[in-house]
Parts: C-alpha cells; structure tokens; sequence
C-alpha cells in the first residue's frame, strides 16, 4: 500500500456533508479510503467518483501512480494518414492530462507516468506536468514520447527542474524523492541532467533513450546511489564517469565513448554494444575489472559488409576482442545485426570464456531479403573446448542459413549437458515481417534435434 503525507486541512476538506452513508466502507475515516484509493489505479481510482459524493472528493487528492497512456491509440497512431485526425487526438490527450493535473488538490504523488507521442509542439504543457510531478514528490517520472513522426521536434526538460529540485518550497530540509527516472525521446542537456543526479539523493534508477543532446554523463566527485543505468541511442554522448557503489545493472547502446566506471563492487548485469568498426573491444576493455563478478551479459552489434562484396559468398568471421575469464557468468545474450553469408564461430571464444555459463541467447537480424540457402559449407572450428555448464540454448531470428545453422550446430555438439533448445522465427526486431520460407525453415530446425543429446529438448516457436 502506498504511503503519503496528507494535510489536516485537505482532509477536512474532503469531508462530505450531509447525506447518510449506509455503505459500510463510506464510514471510514478518509485518511483510510485514501490509503485503499492509493492501491487503485487511475482510472479505477478516477471511476470511484461516480459512486457517491464522498468519493467524488476524495478523488482529487488520489495519491497513486499517474498513467496517461491509451495502448490502442498509440498503437493507431501509427497508421494515422489523415494528419487532421492526428493532430486532433494529441490534442485531445494533452487536454485530458492537463484537466487531471490541474483538478489535482494532494499533497503528494507516488508515480507520473505519460506515454504518448508528443513533441515540443506541447512544451508549456509538458512543463507544467512536469513541475506537478516533482513538487508532489513523484517516486517515479516516466517520459515516453517515441514519435509517430520523425519530423517532431523533441520537447526538452526546462531548466526550471533544477530550481524545483533544489528547493521548491524553501525548505532546507527538503529532498527529492525521485527513485525512477525514464526518459524516452527527450532532449535533457548535460547540466539538467546533473541537476539530477546531485539533487537526488534516491534517484536509483536512470533511463534514457534517443536523446539528442546529452554530450557527457560525470558523477565521480561523490558516489550516486544508482542501481540501474540505461543508456541508449544517445548520439551526442561523449564519456560517462561514475562512481556507482550501489550499480547492479549497466546497459549502453550506441557510438564508441570514453566509458569510466568506477568503485562498482555490486555490478552483475551488463548491455553493452553499438556499430561501427570497432563497436566493442573498447567496452570490455573498459569494463575488463568487473568480468569476474559479472552474472550477465548482453553484447550488441551491427557489422555489415559494404560495398560490391554485400553479394559476394564471402565468410567473414566476427572475431570478438580477447576477454579475461567471467567466471560468473551464468546467462550469455548476443543480439548480432549481420549478412546472412557471415559466420559467427569468432563468437565462441567469449562462450569460452565463461567456464560456468548456463544459459545462451542469440538474438540474430539478417534482414531477411535474400534467397534461403545455404551459403556455402558449414565450418567446424578446430580446438573449440567442451561447454559443460550450458543447459538451455534460446534461439531468436533462426532463419536456416548458414550463419545460424554454423554456430547452432557448433554449440549443440560442445554442449554435452544441454536440456533445452528454444529456436523463436520471428525475426528479431522486425516481427512484421513475414518469412516466405518458414517451412524450409522449420525443417532445418528439426535437423538440428539430431544432433540432440538423448532426453534434450527441442521447442520450436513462431
């Protein structure tokens, strides 16, 4: 149940007059309906306000989690031809958030959540949802503005969020209690951004996605008390140093930087990857410190051939940087974007690297617009040690060419205690996309439960 501080005189307000309540709940002290509102959702919450007269007061000092969302309508949103009707609906939204803000009477909040395409069109009134956010001392602000247009110009966090966050009611004593902080397709500057991670003493988890202009992340002065920071597609950004003492997760996707990460004795997951030609080696060696104690890891990366050999039956292995033993690790994911002619056995030198690992995910995208074949011979690779601890293969994108077929073959035969082997068609990040030769594709799947151990299993999913 969540917790929240009321005023004496909010609560008097809420009082109803008059009218006598036969209902048993209506009976109860306000501070107590209050608390049972808080475990309802908004808009069950907001429906409450129909029942009777009380509820219909109360309801403007709701101190729940604030969800402005219509899956539907965003999910339309995305086929909408008739800009008219698009234009309308936003506006719509935006009024509606508006009216629930301003309506608002409470003391305090526990989440502000909005996910909807909006841009800087409707940058007055983001600003004041944000203001509300943090002077109601939100645990949580989530700001998911993924456009339906790429032409839609980014709203940007106002300068005045460090103002609120330093002291909005000139009380000393005063500390944000922000915990959770999402940003997705949002320009935040650098010294907006530090605002936040200096004037937060909870903030535990950041997230931001698709910034244009954060250039730096520094915080090595004094340790933060982040858990969880995720990094993607930001691509102004420069360097990152921090010192994390309380860092469990860390994912970064994007270009190369300078990657300073320090006094992290509790990271266990990490996400690292981008494209280019050197899309990795400097992460692990940036990271190299912490292998050892690492439980998880995600690499991801793009190499693609280019120029005249992007139709040539050429294997060009993707050797990955020499890594120190990650003795821990016990869930390896790969998510590679490649040329289906590429083959992926310079990979298992890291799966070799993980003389404990349990679990591996390969998650492939060879954009599926050329014939299925089988692209040549498959290769075996000579000295390739036994992987002893791997008990469930996951197979996301399994096309049948000879990029998959190579590298699942390889991992069955070395894998001598395997019990499971997911193989999922859907093709990775494209999942409209439908594959003409599913069926072949299924059959070269099932070829691979051949070379199964005896009692493994095979799972095959579309």
């Amino acid at each position: 149940m969540a917790n929240a501080a009321w005023d004496e005189r909010d609560l008097k307000s809420c009082k109803s007059h008059g009218g006598k309540w036969n209902d048993g709940l209506n009976q109860l002290p306000d501070e107590v309906l209050l608390s049972i509102m808080s475990c309802l959702t908004m808009k069950e919450a907001a429906r409450t306000s129909v029942l009777c007269h009380k509820w219909r007061e109360l309801w403007p000092f709701f101190p729940g989690t604030f969800n402005f969302e219509d899956p539907n309508t965003v999910l339309e949103r995305f086929s909408i031809s008739d800009r008219a009707f698009f234009d309308q609906d936003t506006s719509n939204f935006v009024t509606w958030v508006s009216h629930v803000v301003n309506q608002h009477r409470g003391l305090a909040v526990e989440e502000f959540k909005v996910s909807f395409g909006l841009s800087n069109t409707y940058q007055s009134h983001i600003d004041k949802w944000v203001v509300f956010a943090l002077t109601k001392g939100a645990k949580s602000l989530v700001l998911d503005f993924e456009p339906a247009h790429i032409s839609s110009m980014m709203y940007a966090l106002p300068l005045k969020c460090c103002d609120l966050l330093k002291c909005p009611y000139n009380l000393p004593s005063w500390k944000p209690a922000l915990k959770t902080l999402f940003l997705k397709h949002i320009r935040v500057t650098t010294g907006i951004l530090d605002c936040f991670l200096h004037s937060c003493p909870f903030l535990e988890n950041l997230h931001i996605d698709g910034s244009t202009c954060l250039t730096s992340i520094r915080a090595s002065g004094s340790p933060l008390a982040l858990k969880h920071l995720h990094l993607y597609d930001c691509p102004d950004l420069q360097r990152i140093e921090i010192m994390a003492p309380e860092l469990v997760t860390f994912r970064y996707v994007g270009q190369r930087i300078q990657l300073d990460i320090r006094n992290a004795p509790l990271l266990s997951e990490v996400s690292i990857g981008g494209g280019g030609e050197d899309p990795i080696a400097y992460a692990f060696d940036s990271l190299s410190n912490y292998f050892s104690q690492l439980k998880y890891l995600n690499v991801v990366t793009r190499i693609y051939l280019k120029g005249p050999a992007i139709d040539a039956d050429l294997p060009m292995n993707m050797v990955v940087p020499p890594v120190s033993s990650l003795m821990n690790l016990k869930h390896l994911k790969l998510t590679i974007y490649a040329r289906p002619y590429q083959t992926l056995l310079g990979w298992i030198t890291l799966i070799e690297a993980c003389p404990v690992l349990q679990k591996l995910t390969l998650e492939l995208s060879t954009r599926n617009i050329f014939p299925l074949e089988l692209d040549g011979t498959l290769e075996e690779r000579s000295n390739a040690g036994s992987l002893g601890c791997l008990k469930t293969l996951e197979f996301c994108g399994f096309v049948g060419r000879r990029i998959d077929l190579e590298f699942a073959t390889h991992v069955i035969r070395k894998a001598v205690a395997l019990e499971l082997v997911v193989i999922d068609f859907k093709i990775v990040h494209y999942s409209r996309i439908f594959n003409a030769d599913l069926d072949a594709s299924k059959a070269r799947a099932l070829g691979l439960g051949e070379i199964l151990s005896p009692g493994a299993k095979l799972v095959l999913k579309e």
